[in-house]
């Protein structure tokens, strides 16, 4: 025989939404009013804990929802730096570590492929392209000289 539950009280529903959203008993009961004695026994009714699932599973959908939103401005403030010249060559060093990092491209991937020979048809590139690529090759041996090698000896 299947009993009719009365509908959470709104001091119930506040609680629960409290808990689900990850404050204390102690800063829920001292909110609401509720000694926590009472939170405790509420926790013990399966409604209530159900309440308080829904609030944390609508708290984490939220909260996943704005991190997948912001991945494209976290993506376009790193590429910020990365080509902004006048940043310290250390903090776009760190950019770039980072994007690749998120990228999947690891150290220990570059190592595993650091000797193999990559042919490029350039070719295919335009002249403001090539220009770009020369203009890149001469401050990488400008600025470091064991890059400038490592090119050195696979081109």
């Amino acid at each position: 025989m299947k009993t009719n539950t009365p509908p959470p009280t709104p001091k119930k529903v506040s609680a629960a939404e409290l808990l689900g959203s990850g404050h204390s008993l102690r800063h829920v009961a001292q909110v609401l009013g509720v000694h926590r004695a009472t939170l405790h026994r509420w926790k013990s009714e399966p409604e209530f804990r159900q309440l308080i699932d829904g609030t944390r599973k609508t708290v984490l959908e939220l909260a996943s929802e704005g991190l997948v939103n912001a991945v494209p401005k976290a993506v376009d403030a790193l590429l910020d730096i990365v080509n902004n010249a006048e940043a310290p060559a250390a903090a776009r060093v760190r950019a770039a570590e980072a994007i690749l990092d998120r990228a999947g491209v690891t150290p220990n991937t570059a190592v595993q492929h650091n000797h193999a020979h990559v042919h490029v048809d350039l070719s295919r590139l335009t002249e403001d392209e090539l220009d770009q690529l020369r203009a890149l090759r001469s401050k990488l041996d400008a600025s470091s000289p064991q890059v400038s090698g490592y090119l050195n000896r696979t081109t």
